[in-house]
Parts: C-alpha cells; sequence; structure tokens
C-alpha cells in the first residue's frame, strides 16, 4: 500500500489546503463526504459483479476483475462457442442442431 504522506503531499495536499498550508476545512469535509459515499457504495458494486464473493472495499482490484469474470460469462461469445458446438438433430427438422449437456457442461467449467 502507498505510504500515506506521500499521497498527501502528491494528491490531496492541493486540494484541502490553501496557499498558506491551512486546511480548508469546508473542503476536507467534502472530500470526506464523498470519501464515505464510495466505502458505502463499493460493496454492494462489487458484490453483484462478484456474485457476492468480494465485499471489502480494499479489495486487490485485480482480485476483484478475477471474479467477476470467473463469475460471468459473455453471453455472445458462449453463444458462439455453443453453435460451434452444435451437431445436426436427426430427429429433428433439418434446420435445428443440438449440443449435449455434456458438451455445455464441459464449456462452463
Amino acid at each position: 500500500m502507498a505510504d500515506y504522506k506521500d499521497v498527501y503531499e502528491s494528491f490531496w495536499k492541493q486540494i484541502i489546503e490553501d496557499e498558506t498550508g491551512s486546511i480548508n476545512k469546508d473542503q476536507l469535509m467534502k472530500e470526506l463526504c464523498d470519501y464515505k459515499y464510495l466505502l458505502d457504495s463499493i460493496p454492494g458494486v462489487y458484490e453483484e459483479v462478484t456474485c457476492n464473493t468480494v465485499s471489502k472495499p480494499f479489495a486487490d482490484p485485480k482480485y476483484v476483475i478475477e471474479s467477476h469474470r470467473e463469475a460471468f460469462i459473455n453471453k455472445r461469445i458462449a453463444l458462439d462457442d455453443l453453435r460451434n458446438m452444435s451437431v445436426a438433430a436427426k430427429h429433428y427438422s433439418p434446420y435445428e442442431t443440438v449440443v449435449s449437456l455434456g458438451a455445455i457442461e464441459g464449456l462452463l467449467k
């Protein structure tokens, strides 16, 4: 994790201090309010995009993305894959194709 003093100097200082180095209390309260909103909102977003496997606001972003990719299927890609796996059905019309359950399970593993 980044050093808090370095982060303050490089990011927060110009936002919450005036030219003399005094902290602008009103601006600080605004920034803390925004930060609180993020802390309250992020768990819900993480839970939604990871099927409830991640909820901590400070979770490693790489882990959140990996969890999202594991939890969701790209419908377009899955449909293309199923089409490529389908075979003509003997007992249906010549326009119908089928994909075996085993093939679908293999695709989703």
